[in-house]
C-alpha cells in the first residue's frame, strides 16, 4: 500500500472548503474543497511542473454509505495545462481516488518536438534528431510504482517527419512516420515507414505487457518485429581497371546500405 505523496504548489492559489460533522475525538469530519490554480509551479514526485493551470475539487466522502476517510476520498482536476521537461501537456480531467492506494484515471494530450523526449527517455540506443510527436491517450491504473494495481493505457502516439539515430550501429532512419497504438497493456505498431539510405522500409511490431514490464522488469521487454521493403539498394565497389584489380587484390569490398 502506498499513500499519495505530497505535491507542493509554490504560488498562492484560490481555495474554499466546507467542513461538517461531529466535533468529537476520533471522528473524521466530512470535507469538501474547491480550488483554482493559475500559472503556478508544482513540485511532484515525477519532477517539477511549470505553468500549471487547473480547477479542482476534493471530497473525503465520495460514497455516503461509508464514513469519511482516505479510502473514501477523491481529487478531481479539470482543464489541466502544464509544462514538464519543456513539453506542454493538456488534460480534460484527472481523478485520483483512494488516497491509501491511489488510483488514477485521466486523459492526456500533447504536441511536441521529438528531440524534447531524448532526455526523458534516457535511451542508449535511440535518439531523435528531428520530427513531431502527437500524444492522445487515456490512462487508468496505479498512481505509484510500488502498487500492484493493473495499469491500462489506450490511445496513440503519432510520429511524423521523424529522424531516428540508432546509436549502436550508427544508423540514421529518415522520413519516419507511423502510429504507436496503446491497447490496454500492450503496444502495437502497424505500418511504420522509414528510409535507411536509399531503402524504403515498412515495419510492424508488438510489445505485450508493456506497462507491467516497465514498472517491474524493464530488462525483460521484448518486441516481435518485422521489416519489409520493396526495394533493397546495394552499393558495390569494383576496381576501375585491370591494373587496379591486380593492385588491390583482396582489398576489394562490397558494401550494403
Amino acid at each position: 500500500m502506498q499513500k499519495l505523496q505530497p505535491i507542493d504548489i509554490l504560488e498562492p492559489f484560490d481555495v474554499g472548503a466546507e467542513i461538517s460533522g461531529l466535533a468529537a475525538p476520533n471522528v473524521i469530519p466530512r470535507i469538501t474543497t474547491h480550488f483554482e490554480v493559475h500559472d503556478s509551479e508544482m513540485k511532484t514526485p515525477a519532477g517539477t511542473l511549470h505553468q500549471c493551470s487547473f480547477t479542482g475539487t476534493f471530497n473525503n466522502q465520495m460514497d455516503t454509505k461509508f464514513l469519511p476517510g482516505d479510502e473514501n476520498s477523491k481529487f478531481i482536476f479539470d482543464s489541466i495545462q502544464c509544462t514538464w521537461e519543456n513539453i506542454t501537456f493538456l488534460s480534460n480531467r484527472a481523478e485520483i481516488s483512494n488516497l491509501n492506494s491511489p488510483y488514477l484515471i485521466c486523459d492526456l494530450r500533447s504536441n511536441f518536438k521529438l528531440e524534447s523526449i531524448n532526455a526523458l527517455a534516457e535511451s542508449n540506443s535511440i535518439r531523435f534528431t528531428k520530427g513531431l510527436g502527437r500524444l492522445d491517450i487515456t490512462y487508468t491504473g496505479s498512481f505509484g510504482k510500488e502498487d500492484t494495481l493493473k495499469s491500462m493505457v489506450n490511445g496513440t502516439l503519432t510520429l511524423s517527419e521523424a529522424e531516428i539515430n540508432y546509436l549502436p550501429r550508427g544508423l540514421l532512419f529518415k522520413k519516419c512516420s507511423g502510429v504507436l497504438a496503446f491497447k490496454g497493456e500492450d503496444l502495437v505498431i502497424n505500418h511504420f515507414i522509414a528510409t535507411a539510405g536509399s531503402t524504403n522500409l515498412t515495419m510492424n511490431g508488438e510489445v505485450t505487457n508493456l506497462l507491467a514490464l516497465l514498472n517491474k522488469n524493464p530488462e525483460q521487454l521484448t518486441m516481435n518485429w518485422s521489416i519489409s521493403t520493396q526495394n533493397l539498394t546495394l552499393m558495390i565497389s569494383f576496381p576501375m581497371s585491370v591494373k587496379d584489380l591486380s593492385y588491390q587484390g583482396k582489398n576489394r569490398r562490397s558494401k550494403i546500405n
